[in-house]
């Protein structure tokens, strides 16, 4: 152990090296860099978004956002990832150090210059710093740049001058640095010289000492101030007002008030050019990088970790703390690392003397000292090296040990492959006080050591040195599951056998039963106070005991711990209730919030075992299936962090905090990217939104949020962050509210044009409607004009084919009866003639030629011709053969008739035309024909009866000389061929041009037969 160096004697330089001298060997022989606990880190590495892993430093804004500068670039990390940031193009990309002023403003040291990045309300503004000849100003460390205050910048370029500014107000685009009276600085050309604010005094390095700038005065420090002559590198001021100065074999301190130089040894780091290697931690020790790693003074010893604690396997470069008081470091070609849980956890593995990884329970003998059962073995904290180390057993397998048992005099008990093993308290050499092969696991009551195995339940005790065993419920507990006792208070009243939780009762032993008489399923439980906590399938249940009968208080189901198991259900500190399980540690604070620790947050592993012990100091053991982890006190277990908005983009517009004028109609898509200061917490949450304070809150995949079109008005948007289980209380809910404004054609202004162009519409349309109305009744009064006319004319067209078809009937009936006069009568009469003459022979005196039969059958022959013929001309007997076949005959008739070719085309399904349709259909065919014999002078027809959907089509066509159907009448014909078409329901159309021939069509709807 090191000893807290003793402050020099002022009168006396010569006393004072001796001393440090002494110093110094005193820490070597004590071992300077002892072995530490485990480190668990959170690497940020290119799956992260670091592009380039050699960074140059870290900072932290106001924002909390941590801004890394690397060879390659800017980069900033908001909670969930790492982005790049753009810089000025005369800046470069190379990247020597950062730093955050007082009203947050990044400083930010380039190859090409000093640039100041400040937050504005569309963006990032950068101001280049230049000297009073408009050259740039170069820095090369962020050790270099000192504020004081709010109000001033020191800087000391690469040619050792120092310059100042006022920073107070905004900066602009530029800002010119000037002089300061002071001294050049003396130095080798390659050493970093470093300055610091240390209350009202600026302090530098100045050759192998340091100088203090006062009132326009430098005064230096040195060997007469008990600060040897070093290349101090780096200085750091601690909260306390503390100077510390770091060479690289070296620390030294300046105290509040001192007028001396406190120095040690420090662990030695061969290179000193990283401006962040010196850092203080929340409990005001100073750490440091080292040839080896990290190193920590915490006023009386070194502590030391490196690459067999867990630290990458490179050089680490920088230290930082961030708001929450993680330590951050980057190492050389590794990337950046959070260190988890420093200051707050500590963690040993296998490497650090367990036997093996998984720690299955814990326990404090009556000495105090720590023991540790594992899955290979019993191991024993030795606090003077900070390791585990195992208990040796000749002829004793490196078997699994579940529990570990203290009896009432402090001895510790365990079994291990089948032996019963004990430890006097005080002491580390372990005994086998008995072997068994039927034992398996030991327990501990409130006075009593229990112990369970092929037998059932026992109570152990050593009498005189003999082992008393006591069998405990016989024949009630069933051997196969695990047997474990668990207590209240003074009494031993309860045990859990496998999934059953049983009590002690008159009589004997019974299972508790809840509300409705159903055993309470009891995988894990815990009793104190009256109040039962089991886990089991169900979830956890939360029960008032009275007896035999647990009351049911709360369940929470699994599915509200994200579907994990229980390994144990432990009480803690205060009164909480710690639940380990697979998916790390649920703690149910007294307050009856939920919280939930991690890898991320202070564990070793997620994978908690049944191991735990709150110690008295306030700490708490906690085992797991990679190690053990000790909680420091205070334990904080914070609630979840809130999000912070890192770029609200609307449309193709992007802020930074939220708009305060209303986001025009063509920008109404949102896409807002969130962070958080919680960076411990950050990896382990889901982002939870709404539009609106009474919607429904919705997941995010990402940290970002993507809303579609929104529509006109005032929105509220809400976010939160919420844990993987459910049963964490949510974090505070970050509230932006902004107005979408109006499209052009819904403003107020629009709406009011609207409506008088409505308005002037609507009287419009009432003087067009009256106007429109005016101009029907002239047209309506015009139409009834015209009916009037046409139904008139009509009357008078169908007055006149009434008298046409009168009178033509007459002359049909003149025609056959002078055909019949004509032609019949002629050949009746001369038949009768003949007829009476061959009679009246008989009787003549007169020698008569006999009557030939021959000319009687020829005047009957033509006398039925004759009859035939004039039969045909009324109604032609083809009809009888159908309508294809009166069609045929009619176009031979035409053809023999008037020597035109007459072409015909009819379907083969014409015999579903009834009779009468088809006698219609062939007297239009016949009255069209005959128009065109009389009237068509053509030289060909076209005669067509095809399908029209479910109804005919007749067409007659010819090639003749056409008409003008608008100024010719229609005839007689036409007129009966309409009349005929209105018969069957159909339509007649007549197309004609001059010189272009006619078109006839009848269509004829569908007809049943």
């Amino acid at each position: 152990m090191s000893r807290r160096p003793r402050q020099a004697n002022h009168t006396s330089r010569r006393l004072a090296s001796w001393r440090v001298a002494g110093l110094a060997a005193l820490l070597a022989l004590a071992g300077l860099g002892a072995r530490a606990e485990h480190v668990v880190l959170e690497s940020f590495q290119e799956d992260q978004g670091l592009t380039t892993l050699a960074p140059q430093c870290m900072a932290q804004d106001a924002q909390s956002r941590l801004w890394i500068c690397t060879d390659n670039g800017l980069f900033r990390f908001d909670g969930f990832r790492i982005r790049p940031e753009s810089l000025p193009s005369e800046a470069g990309s190379y990247l020597y150090g950062a730093r955050v002023d007082a009203r947050g403003r990044l400083w930010v040291l380039a190859e090409g210059g000093v640039y100041v990045r400040e937050d504005g309300p569309r963006g990032p503004q950068w101001t280049e710093v230049l000297r009073p000849n408009g050259k740039h100003l170069h820095v090369l460390s962020g050790q270099q740049i000192e504020f004081t205050g709010s109000h001033t910048v020191h800087v000391i370029d690469d040619d050792r001058l120092l310059w100042t500014a006022s920073v107070g107000g905004p900066l602009g685009t530029s800002l010119t640095v000037q002089r300061a009276a002071i001294p050049p600085l003396r130095g080798a050309p390659d050493q970093l010289i470093p300055i610091r604010r240390r209350g009202e005094t600026l302090w530098f390095g100045c050759g192998q000492q340091l100088c203090e700038w006062r009132d326009g005065r430098v005064q230096p420090w040195g060997v007469a101030q008990g600060l040897p002559e070093d290349f101090w590198a780096q200085l750091l001021v601690s909260r306390d007002g503390s100077l510390w100065a770091r060479s690289n074999r070296r620390l030294a301190r300046l105290a509040p008030g001192a007028e001396r130089f406190s120095v040690v040894d420090a662990p030695t780091r061969g290179w000193m050019q990283w401006d962040q290697v010196l850092a203080e931690d929340a409990r005001g020790a100073i750490l440091t990088t080292s040839d080896r790693g990290i190193a920590a003074w915490n006023g009386e010893r070194w502590r030391e970790w490196g690459r067999a604690d867990g630290l990458p396997d490179t050089a680490i470069n920088l230290l930082t703390f961030d708001a929450e008081g993680s330590l951050w470091l980057a190492a050389s070609g590794r990337g950046i690392h959070r260190w988890v849980g420093y200051g707050q956890s500590e963690h040993w593995t296998e490497a650090s003397g367990l036997p093996a990884p998984a720690v299955l329970d814990l326990a404090r003998d009556g000495s105090g000292r720590l023991w540790a059962a594992t899955g290979r073995g019993v191991a024993w904290f030795d606090d003077s090296v900070r390791r585990f180390r195992p208990v040796a057993l000749p002829a004793t397998p490196s078997l699994p040990v579940h529990r570990l048992a203290v009896t009432p005099a402090g001895d510790l008990w365990w079994i291990q492959g089948g032996q019963l093993i004990t430890v006097k308290s005080g002491s580390t050499d372990a005994r086998v006080i008995t072997r068994d092969s039927g034992l398996v696991l030991v327990s501990s009551g409130t006075g009593h050591v229990y112990a369970t195995g092929d037998s059932g339940l026992e109570r152990l005790e050593l009498q005189d040195g003999r082992l008393r065993r006591e069998k405990i419920g016989e024949g009630v507990f069933d051997p196969r599951y695990d047997i474990r006792v668990l207590s209240e208070g003074p009494r031993d009243d309860f045990v859990i056998n496998g999934r059953d939780l049983w009590t002690r009762r008159e009589g004997g032993w019974t299972r508790v039963v809840d509300d409705r008489g159903e055993w309470v399923d009891a995988l894990e439980a815990m009793v104190k106070d009256g109040t039962l906590w089991a886990s089991g399938t169900p979830g956890v249940g939360v029960y008032t005991l009275s007896g035999h009968t647990a009351r049911l208080r709360q369940r929470l189901p699994q599915s509200d711990f994200g579907n994990a198991t229980a390994a144990s259900v432990r009480s803690g500190h205060d009164g909480a209730v710690w639940m380990a399980t697979d998916h790390g540690v649920f703690i149910h604070a007294a307050d009856g919030r939920w919280t939930r620790l991690d890898r991320r947050t202070g564990l070793i592993w997620n994978d908690a075992t049944g191991a735990f012990l709150a110690d008295a100091d306030g700490s708490t053991w906690i085992g797991t299936s990679a190690g053990v982890t000790r909680l420091l006190p205070p334990i904080r277990t914070a609630p979840l962090p809130a999000l912070q908005p890192e770029e609200i983009a609307f449309g193709g517009t992007v802020w930074r905090t939220p708009p305060v004028d209303p986001v025009a109609w063509e920008d109404r898509f949102l896409r807002i990217t969130l962070g958080t200061a919680g960076f411990s917490r950050a990896r382990s949450l889901q982002v939870q939104y709404r539009l609106g304070t009474n919607a429904p809150w919705r997941t995010s995949q990402t940290a970002s949020i993507d809303l579609g079109a929104l529509e006109a008005g005032t929105h509220t948007l809400e976010t939160r962050a919420v844990g993987l289980a459910p049963v964490e209380a949510p974090g505070p809910v970050w509230r932006m509210v902004f107005v979408v404004r109006p499209p052009w054609w819904n403003s107020t202004g629009a709406r009011a044009a609207f409506v008088a162009t409505l308005l002037i519409l609507w009287w419009l349309s009432i003087r067009w409607l009256r106007r429109r109305d005016r101009m029907r009744q002239r047209q309506l009064e015009i139409a009834v004009a015209e009916r009037t006319a046409a139904l008139a004319s009509s009357e008078v067209a169908l007055r006149r084919l009434g008298e046409h078809n009168a009178q033509a009937l007459e002359e049909e009936r003149l025609r056959v009866s002078r055909e019949l006069h004509d032609e019949l009568g002629q050949q009746l009469a001369a038949l009768k003639m003949e007829v009476s003459v061959g009679k009246g022979r008989p009787n003549s005196s007169k020698p008569v030629r006999p009557l030939d039969p021959d000319v009687l059958l020829g005047r009957v022959d033509r006398l039925v011709s004759t009859v035939r013929g004039l039969v045909s001309q009324l109604r032609p007997p083809a009809l009888d053969g159908g309508l294809e076949a009166a069609l045929q005959w009619l176009a031979s008739e035409f053809t023999l008739n008037t020597t035109l070719p007459c072409s015909l085309q009819v379907d083969p399904d014409t015999r579903e035309i009834p009779q009468q349709t088809a006698t219609m259909v062939f007297r239009i065919a016949q009255e069209s024909l005959t128009n065109v014999r009389r009237h068509a002078q053509a030289s060909r027809v076209d005669l067509s009866l095809t399908r029209e959907g479910d109804g005919w089509l007749l067409l007659i066509s010819d090639d003749g000389i056409g008409f003008d159907p608008s100024t010719c009448r229609a005839g007689f014909g036409v007129l009966g061929m309409q009349e005929r078409a209105r018969l069957l329901g159909g339509t007649l159309e007549v197309h004609s041009e001059p010189a272009a021939g006619t078109r006839v069509l009848l269509h004829i709807p569908a007809v049943s037969r």
